[in-house]
């Protein structure tokens, strides 16, 4: 994996301290290679690194169909995908660079509620108008 700045990789370790439902975050390039991770130490994994990988490669794919009509509606922030085991989340960086997180999903105070991404989104800085 390439090594990033280290603006990315505090980035990766607030993220992971921000909440204990983090399992797993990842930098990614807009090619779906990850450039850098992060994983919970007491996370069991439930997915490969390759199943990973290709899942990813396919968000990044569904992210740019959607960009023709960000003209109309704005810059695509972010997206939650929500398993009976963990919500997905997929945040955009900037113009080159994807934030990939997943949380827990399997406690029943977590299951079917909505992800508070405040903590998440102030940590990353977002800003509307970045390329």
């Amino acid at each position: 994996m390439e090594e990033l700045d280290d603006k990315h990789k505090l980035l990766l370790d607030m993220i992971m301290e921000s909440s204990k439902d983090v399992r797993f975050a990842a930098v990614t390039d807009m090619d779906g290679k990850i450039l850098w991770n992060s994983t919970r130490t007491d996370v069991k994994h439930i997915l490969t690194l390759e199943e990973t990988k290709e899942t990813i490669k396919r968000t990044i794919a569904s992210w740019k169909s959607r960009f023709n009509i960000t003209y109309k509606v704005g810059r695509e922030m972010y997206t939650i995908t929500a398993f009976d085991k963990i919500k997905r989340v997929t945040i955009s960086l900037d113009k080159d660079h994807m934030l990939f997180i997943t949380l827990d999903n399997e406690s029943p105070d977590k299951y079917g509620k909505l992800t508070d991404l405040g903590p998440i989104m102030s940590i990353i800085d977002w800003e509307p108008n970045k390329q």
